[in-house]
């Protein structure tokens, strides 16, 4: 699991304690943007943020997948890759929320979706 830490307190607020490490669940680069991260958060929601805000602790493993289009390129664990996946998520798909869930852990599910 990688896990993301603020490089800065003055980047602390509702959404990140400098204190905490938060789990990532996708890093996305695109030429025409900064390379952003979809993270955990102190909000019951999973925001994408700049890349270049944290620190990150863990490494990519065989679990995560590569995909590209005209967009952009994502690596994500490969239970979130399908098309269309992160939408579904938003939207409160069961499967797609179950999933999730599966891929934090109990305990992080009632840290991170309290």
């Amino acid at each position: 699991m990688i896990k993301a830490k603020l490089r800065n307190n003055e980047d602390q607020d509702s959404w990140f304690k400098a204190e905490n490490e938060y789990i990532v669940l996708e890093f996305y680069f695109s030429s025409n943007k900064e390379a952003q991260i979809r993270v955990t958060s102190e909000q019951p929601t999973l925001p994408i943020e700049p890349l270049n805000k944290f620190s990150l602790i863990g490494e990519v493993d065989d679990a995560w997948k590569v995909s590209s289009d005209q967009h952009g390129t994502d690596i994500q664990p490969h239970e979130f890759s399908a098309p269309g996946f992160w939408e579904k998520f938003f939207n409160d798909d069961p499967d797609c929320v179950q999933t999730v869930h599966e891929f934090l852990g109990e305990e992080n599910v009632q840290l991170f979706f309290k």
